[in-house]
């Protein structure tokens, strides 16, 4: 059982971890509210889309950087996305921050370089 997981492809991952995590949501919401609407998406219905498409893809990335990069480099994946947020939210909102949110950024993107680079040479 567990030789397969190792040789399962990020792909089969992200499918059976959506899968999963769709249950658990189900199983969490409805004893909780009774009940949980669709059609509240409806207000805003190409955000709702937007969401499901990035959800969709972030999962299969995420695994394989799992399996491309190992534990120290996915360790890292929430300052990743922190740095990425930054970095979407001024670009794509007209969003300002302050220098120092720029210069951790940039000591993100440094401490990658670096993991990256001492994973090539081993």
């Amino acid at each position: 059982m567990q030789e397969d997981s190792i040789n399962s492809s990020p792909d089969e991952l992200a499918f059976w971890s959506h899968d999963f995590s769709v249950v658990v949501f189900i199983v969490v919401v409805l004893p909780t509210k009774g009940s949980f609407s669709i059609g509240d998406l409806s207000s805003a219905p190409e955000a709702a889309i937007v969401q499901m498409i990035v959800a969709g893809m972030t999962f299969p990335v995420y695994f394989r950087l799992q399996q491309q990069g190992g534990p120290v480099l996915l360790s890292q994946i929430g300052y990743v996305a922190a740095a990425v947020g930054l970095i979407a939210a001024t670009w794509l909102l007209g969003e300002q921050y302050s220098l120092i949110a720029w210069i951790g950024a940039t000591i993100i993107a440094l401490g990658m370089v670096v993991t990256l680079v001492a994973q090539k040479k081993d």
